[in-house]
């Protein structure tokens, strides 16, 4: 008998979830489960119409959602249709691939402030102590 898998969300992190579940040595039927209308997530949602090519990446989902042990429900809200619990119930394992949704205002900012710090500090280029620069043809006048 196949282990029933259900990934809420379809942004890269389930697709990466599917992938990895079709390559292993279990048999699995997997179930993608997307609050939107369509799949991929951030790729389709969040990346600009003029980045073609991180949106290629695209392309690989559709042959891992092309599986025949693959299925997409779209329009389909966790917690809101069908409960946590319910899935559970459902599925031999649940995976939450999904951006977390603040339902309580204030709920969580001490971490989410915690990690725009960290992220600051990584992403931040290195600093390297130079020499100003002198402007140049500073109260000068050219000549043509």
């Amino acid at each position: 008998m196949p282990l029933s898998v259900a990934i809420v969300g379809s942004g890269p992190s389930a697709f990466y979830t599917a992938e990895a579940l079709l390559k292993s040595d279990a048999t699995c039927e997997i179930d993608i489960i997307e609050r939107l209308p369509a799949p991929h997530g951030l790729i389709r949602y969040g990346v600009a119409p003029d980045h073609q090519t991180t949106k290629n990446v695209s392309r690989s989902y559709d042959r891992i959602a092309g599986d025949e042990h693959v299925r997409f429900y779209g329009n389909v809200e966790v917690d809101g249709q069908i409960s946590l619990d319910e899935l559970k119930a459902m599925y031999d394992a649940v995976v939450l691939a999904a951006r977390q949704q603040a339902r309580h205002p204030g709920r969580g900012q001490a971490r989410r402030h915690r990690f725009r710090r960290f992220r600051r500090l990584v992403q931040r280029p290195p600093r390297i102590s130079r020499p100003a620069a002198e402007p140049r043809h500073q109260g000068r006048r050219r000549d043509r």
